[in-house]
């Protein structure tokens, strides 16, 4: 390997680095908005039920 090949493959290693941290950070704000619907639902259901019955 001449010195082109390595920088080229280093740079490979570190795109396809920063495009895993990139998808992680884009499955854990999603994860996190739907555990947020998730808890705004249950308050509704909640809310309602302590309306229609309480």
């Amino acid at each position: 390997m001449d010195e082109r090949e390595i920088e080229r493959a280093v740079a490979r290693g570190v795109r396809r680095g920063l495009q895993e941290h990139e998808r992680q950070r884009a499955d854990a704000g999603a994860q996190s908005c739907l555990a947020g619907l998730l808890v705004m639902a249950v308050f509704m259901v909640a809310f309602i039920l302590l309306v229609t019955y309480g």
